[in-house]
């Protein structure tokens, strides 16, 4: 127990997460790293999860630009607190400077009655930066391009969403916690993850790693455990959370006597499939709550049917930062979930 409340009330400044992201840039040019290969292109700029929609000649209308907003405006999954998921700005296709050339994600929007005979959403990589998703939406008419918009909304900022993740992951390639690395082989087994260096206080239990950075200025733990694979059953969503919270209950301890962490079971959790590096996995994301006590905030979590040992292994972060946005740290932390590999 004094471990796992060293876990709760120690804290150290997040030195990782500025230094993650201001490196991107310089990532992607040097190495080619992300989801694509930048050859000499200089790297990509912006910051994550920004874009810029660049609107057809003859077409920059307050009308289309309202339109765009309303596809591409939603809220970042299951936070405690509405955070848009995407930072847009937009600019005419006249305007379309060598700034807005550089930056990392790109939506252009292209109406041509001769060349298209019906909408369509196409990408690109790397066309004016090393690392630059490109996405092209094609129509033969301006009506079309409000029914594109209105049905790919959704599908163009999760295309995003996961290009940031992967890039982001890549920063893990090199420059990762040994030492978690090292436990979730003692601990687990099977498998390797490459999580942030900050991770560096951790507790360890019965098939149970819990890594923190402690950070101040928001605050990401790491877990990591298995149960039996009993079935498909035991990838459904009820059977993943009664597991989540039998396993945090009897591993972390909150600050006051007899407080632990759980779910947060008066919010809904969002299901999805996901794949990373060719495994499976069934991605679950809700809100958690210290029982006993006032904290609180967003996690995510992989549950993967680890077949060789006949059991499902669970990789999960949370993020604590009370009061502040916390849609930058839940990527970063996302991320890192697709580092994990089946060990060689």
């Amino acid at each position: 127990m004094n471990a796992m409340k060293q876990l709760v009330d120690r804290y150290v400044p997040l030195k990782g997460l500025l230094w993650i992201l201001m490196a991107l840039p310089l990532l992607f040019s040097c190495s080619g790293k992300g989801s694509s290969k930048g050859g000499g292109l200089f790297g990509a700029t912006g910051k994550p999860l920004e874009m810029v929609v660049v609107l057809p000649e003859g077409y920059d209308s307050e009308a289309l630009r309202d339109s765009v907003k309303q596809a591409l405006g939603m809220p970042m999954m299951v936070l405690p607190q509405n955070e848009p998921l995407l930072t847009v700005m937009m600019t005419g296709e006249r305007d379309f400077s060598q700034m807005f050339k550089s930056l990392r994600n790109i939506l252009y929007i292209t109406i041509d009655k001769e060349r298209y005979t019906s909408p369509s959403i196409g990408i690109s990589r790397d066309q004016f930066a090393g690392g630059q998703l490109l996405i092209h939406a094609r129509a033969e008419s301006l009506e079309s391009i409000y029914r594109l918009l209105d049905l790919k909304g959704r599908s163009i900022a999760d295309m995003i969403y996961k290009e940031e993740l992967v890039r982001l992951s890549h920063a893990f390639d090199q420059t990762y916690s040994s030492e978690v690395a090292k436990l979730m082989k003692e601990q687990i087994g099977g498998w390797t993850i490459r999580v942030n260096t900050d991770l560096e206080y951790t507790h360890t239990g019965d098939h149970f790693l819990w890594a923190s950075d402690q950070g101040v200025k928001g605050r990401t733990d790491f877990f990591a455990y298995t149960y039996p694979y009993e079935g498909p059953q035991s990838l459904e969503l009820d059977r993943i959370i009664a597991v989540r919270d039998s396993v945090l209950q009897q591993n972390v301890a909150g600050a006051h006597e007899g407080s632990y962490m759980s779910t947060e079971h008066r919010v809904p959790q969002v299901v999805r499939h996901v794949e990373a590096n060719g495994i499976p996995r069934t991605e679950v994301r809700g809100l958690w709550a210290m029982v006993g006590d006032m904290m609180g905030g967003p996690f995510v979590l992989h549950a993967i049917n680890d077949e060789a040992n006949k059991r499902v292994l669970v990789v999960e972060m949370v993020v604590y930062y009370p009061g502040g946005p916390k849609k930058n740290l839940m990527l970063l932390a996302e991320s890192q979930l697709y580092t994990l590999e089946a060990a060689e």
